[in-house]
């Protein structure tokens, strides 16, 4: 079976060449999914884990194959090489924290197992 999802080298919909080893990047999740109509389509993201902080509001992750429902509060934790795509609610309020492997993995390196944590995606 064919995968239909995009991998991301950079944020949704902004591929870049090169991503700085230390790389991270803070945004609300309005910010982003209000450009594409609270709708993003499955993709992955090959150097960067995700983190999505739920202050208020619900909706739908999309995670590998299965639709997960969550509601505030939430945290979303959605490690490199997973597909997942949203479907929010338009009254979403929350953040995004995207920070690349390299530097979660070095944060976390006396912490093995918080890393293997943060190598499954969840919904706490």
């Amino acid at each position: 079976m064919k995968n239909n999802f995009t991998n991301f080298n950079g944020l949704y919909l902004q591929d870049k060449d090169y991503l700085s080893p230390d790389f991270v990047f803070s945004e609300t999740i309005e910010a982003r999914s209000s450009l594409f109509d609270w709708k993003v389509s499955h993709h992955i993201h090959s150097q960067l884990y995700q983190f999505f902080f739920i202050i208020k509001g619900e909706g739908t992750c999309l995670l590998s194959n299965k639709d997960q429902k969550f509601s505030d509060p939430a945290v979303l934790i959605i490690p490199p090489n997973f597909s997942h795509g949203f479907n929010w609610q338009p009254n979403i309020f929350g953040h995004i924290l995207t920070v690349s492997s390299r530097f979660v993995e070095g944060l976390l390196k006396d912490s093995p197992f918080v890393l293997t944590k943060f190598n499954q995606p969840s919904i706490i």
